[in-house]
């Protein structure tokens, strides 16, 4: 089979948008990607590849694409660190923006951070019950599962704070050009060079699968990305 032809139904089994060019306001927004001690990082915080995934927790490729991530973070030990922000398609995901608020609220009611197992525990749900919602109740026996109140919890279901930065980081995914899930941003402690961008054109078989923000710091591949090619990616990035 042609290498390229290869490439395309690998990472159209993941459901890769097609990707368009973004406009300056987005262009200005993605320079702007900064990963922070308030995001939710999976892996070494000193990561030289940091990829910061806006992402709904009911979306199916979603899933399929963080179980991808934890491989090659906890089992091939690459130099890349995960970042999930928050993007609730709620038009087609109804429960996605309950499943942000009580992921959200389970990290915020605990001294050790359980956002990542928490979040596994509700997309392993989604998959056993074939995606028909997982229901409050439910939600609150996870939390209390993890050492915290259901009192205190339930509370924090209707916390508005919390309900504002959710839609802050769907906003901000819109932002920077996302029309959909996974949205995948490649934040680099070095602008990537045009001998990388070749190396990129040849894994990816298309340069309409990816964008590079001006700055050369910020890369955006959107979709699902399997184990192996999201391991050529990082070595293709951390490249020199």
């Amino acid at each position: 089979m042609n290498k390229k032809v290869f490439v395309f139904l690998l990472l159209t089994t993941f459901a890769l948008p097609s990707f368009k060019t973004i406009n300056a306001a987005s262009e200005l927004s993605l320079n702007s990607v900064r990963v922070t001690s308030k995001d939710h990082i999976l892996g070494s915080k000193n990561a030289n590849i940091k990829l910061v995934s806006y992402t709904d927790i009911q979306c199916p490729y979603c899933q399929q694409f963080q179980e991808e991530v934890k491989y090659v973070i906890k089992e091939q030990k690459l130099d890349i660190s995960y970042i999930f922000r928050h993007f609730p398609l709620s038009q087609i995901h109804p429960r996605a923006q309950r499943y942000a608020q009580a992921a959200e609220c389970a990290e915020k009611l605990t001294k050790k951070s359980v956002f990542y197992p928490y979040v596994d525990s509700i997309m392993k749900l989604l998959q056993t019950t074939l995606y028909e919602g997982v229901a409050d109740e439910r939600l609150t026996k996870i939390a209390v599962s993890h050492g915290i109140s259901a009192k205190k919890f339930n509370q924090c279901l209707n916390d508005t704070k919390i309900q504002s930065l959710i839609l802050k980081q769907g906003d901000d995914a819109m932002k920077v050009g996302a029309q959909g899930t996974p949205y995948n941003i490649f934040v680099l402690k070095k602008s990537i060079s045009n001998s990388q961008l070749n190396l990129l054109n040849e894994l990816l078989g298309d340069s309409s699968f990816f964008t590079v923000s001006s700055d050369k710091k910020h890369v955006v591949i959107p979709g699902g990305i399997q184990r192996n090619q999201l391991a050529d990616l990082v070595n293709i990035l951390k490249s020199k």
